[in-house]
This record gives C-alpha cells, structure tokens and sequence, in this order.
C-alpha cells in the first residue's frame, strides 16, 4: 500500500490530536485553493476524495500510527468517491471552501456526529482555537482555505518551524541579487529579483518580468510591440514598493495605470494593497503585496552566519497574469521571504507568507536560501526541517522537477 485515504485513517484512529492535526494536513489548503481557482472542487465528503500518498512503500499499519512515525509523504485530491453518500457522514458545505476544510478538521479532532448536523466546540481545543473553527464552519470570515488554516494554527498554538542547516551541502552560499532558475524540462523559469529596481516590460534581456502576448502570432505580435521594453519600473523608496510609467527616464508611449489610475513618469505610486497594473491598455497583471516579516522561520546558528541589519522592507511582491495565461517566466520581486508550494503537477504555488507553508525562498546576507518546512522526502537534498543557502551551479530539486540555479 502506498497511499490511504484519510477516511481510512479515521477508521482506525477516531480522533486526531491537533499535533498530529498540523502536520497531516498542512499541504490541503493549497490544494483546495487550486482546485477552487481551477473550478474542480470535490463535490464529495473531503475525508473520501482527499488521499495521503507515500514516498516511498508504506506498511499496511501506517493508517494506525502516529503520522509523526509516517514515511514521508503528500496530499492530493482524488475523483470523487461514488460511496461519498452512503457513509452516514454529514456532508460539508459545497459553496465554501474554508467552511468544508473546518467541517474536515472538526470530523478528524474527534467532532461528535449529531442529527440536526451541528458541530460543536471540542475539548480538543482551546476557546481560541475553538472560535476560529466556527467562524470557519458557519462560513464566514475567511477568503481561501490558506487564510483560515494560518490563523487556525496560530490560534491552536502551532509551534514556530525551527529549521537546521543542512550540514552536507556548502555551507555559503553564492552572492547575488538575481536568482534564475532553469528548468531541465520544458516548464516554466523561475526568476527571483532582489534588487531594489524591478523592470516590467516586453524585453526578456531587460525586464524583471517579460509582458509578451502568446502565442506568437500577428496579431499578438502588435499588441506585445505596444508595451516598451522597459514599461513600467518597481522602486523601493523610503522602505516602501512604488511603480512608476516608463524607463525610470522617459514615459512610456501607451501608458499604464495602477487599478485605473494613470502612472506617472516622474513620481512614484506607492503599493499599498493587491491591485491591477494594466500595460498600453491591454496587458494586465495582478500585483500582490506578500509583506510580512520572515521570523517564522528560526533557522538554527543562523546569525553567526549572516549578521548585518535587518532589512527596512520585508516580504515579497507578486505578479500574474489577470487573464490566467502562464506568463514567459514565474517573477518575483523578493525582499526578504516569499513562501510556496508545489501544486499536482509540482508547479510552484506562491503563498502569502505563514508558519503553516511548505517551504520559502529567503534573502539573507546577501545570499538566497531555501528552507523546506514540510514539502515531504527531500527537496533539493534539502529534507523536512532543513535549510540551505543556493549555489550557483547546483541542481535544485522541487518535488519532480530539477532547476538549474543561476545567481548574478
């Protein structure tokens, strides 16, 4: 057997603790967040359609262990099981995403089954703890399932992740403010800019984040020669994120604007929320603050090893294409932190950053870092628990896909 589903894993067990809880289900939110951005929800009971697969070959008893004694492991989302509706289980709400996980969560911690369908408060937690689980479960409050899984874990009093480096690769890493990497298959780039100008426009030698219509047709070719090569530049001013029209010289021809509002050459748009940059009228993109600070992470004898001042501007800043087409390359404009998972497919999924995420990219003393907080098995070498500063050359690993790690 190499994988069960979490039904089986409630046959034998009844109830979870909580402790087991934070592990075992810390890759769900993302998965169900995809799913719902991808419109293909499970339309069955979460416990029926969400299944654990191992790594490696798992003995027949795991489903009656402690999941801190499991071999690693993933969550993925399977079809729809046809028996969802004869478990005699109630089943969780469709319309809301986060009201289906808490009902999961509260059926796993040992929620009592009752006729009218209520869940109660459990004893398992605390009145914290309790209060964000029926927030969740009356369906209110909450954006994704990623939002009401971190504050469920601060709440249930989920302990920092405390990272070791990992003593057998290099122990320093290569300094630079570009991480570039490349993939050895045919998916998409990764570019990690930490410099404190980001470039947006249709260059790919010029710009941070290359803006090209594709496919490459006629059509798109105009549109993509209507934004200029450098369109629109990020600037970090007094500690803050700004756009700005243009080069950082002149104007751009066609314009650009913030959430409707029209970017200035000479003076600077600060970011203060998620909004949409709009190019030459028809190239939009999503910008999305992720500002937090990146001490979730305690990275073990870390500041004998990086030391210097703390950075004024923390987090990460991220861009997507509003139509939902791939852009040429996945862009950041990384200052301290951006978090991640890897979705079905091990494509990266950017997070807003929590204690409750897999794994991050870091920017400290001048190098870039990986920290794999629980992807599961090993990530470029890197196992759960581990941290590791990025060399140029190396092969980096994330989950099937293998990069190779530019730095400049």
């Amino acid at each position: 057997m190499n994988s069960l589903t979490l039904i089986e894993v409630l046959r034998r067990r009844s109830a979870l603790p909580v402790e087991e809880i934070w592990r075992l289900l810390d890759g769900l939110p993302a998965l169900l967040d995809e799913a719902e951005r991808q419109g293909d929800s499970p339309a069955a009971q979460l416990l029926l359609t969400v299944r654990v697969v191992f790594e490696n070959d798992a003995q027949k008893d795991c489903a009656s262990r402690s999941v801190s004694e499991w071999p690693p492991f993933h969550l993925d989302l399977i079809a729809d099981a046809a028996q969802g509706k004869r478990t005699g289980m109630p089943d969780s709400p469709r319309a809301n995403p986060p009201a289906r996980f808490a009902a999961l969560l509260h059926e796993m911690l040992g929620g009592p089954h009752r006729a009218d369908g209520a869940r109660p408060p459990l004893a398992a937690l605390d009145e914290a703890a309790n209060r964000t689980l029926q927030r969740a479960l009356a369906g209110g409050g909450f954006g994704s399932c990623a939002e009401f899984w971190r504050e469920f874990l601060r709440e249930s009093g989920s302990p920092q992740r405390g990272m070791c480096i990992a003593s057998r690769l290099p122990g320093s890493g290569t300094p630079g403010q570009v991480l570039r990497l490349i993939p050895r298959d045919a998916s998409m780039p990764i570019r990690l800019c930490a410099r404190a100008r980001f470039c947006i426009g249709r260059s790919l030698a010029e710009a941070d984040l290359p803006t090209r219509f594709h496919p490459k047709t006629p059509d798109n070719e105009t549109r993509t020669h209507q934004i200029g090569r450098v369109h629109v530049c990020g600037e970090i001013i007094d500690g803050q994120p700004t756009l700005r029209d243009g080069n950082g010289t002149a104007a751009s021809e066609n314009g650009s604007t913030l959430d409707e509002w029209p970017l200035a050459h000479d003076r600077a748009t600060p970011i203060l929320q998620s909004g949409v940059l709009t190019l030459a009228g028809h190239f939009a993109l999503a910008v999305v603050p992720h500002l937090a600070p990146m001490d979730d992470f305690a990275i073990e004898t870390l500041p004998t090893i990086a030391g210097g001042r703390a950075p004024e501007l923390r987090g990460a800043i991220i861009f997507a294409r509003c139509d939902g087409e791939p852009l040429l390359r996945e862009s950041v404009w990384l200052f301290t932190r951006v978090d991640f998972t890897l979705g079905q497919d091990d494509r990266v999924i950017w997070l807003p950053p929590g204690k409750g995420n897999h794994a991050a990219f870091l920017r400290i003393g001048g190098c870039f870092w990986l920290v794999n907080a629980n992807l599961g098995g090993e990530t470029a070498s890197l196992g759960v628990g581990e941290a590791a500063p990025l060399t140029a050359g190396q092969t980096l690993r994330l989950g099937a896909r293998e990069y190779s790690v530019e730095i400049e």
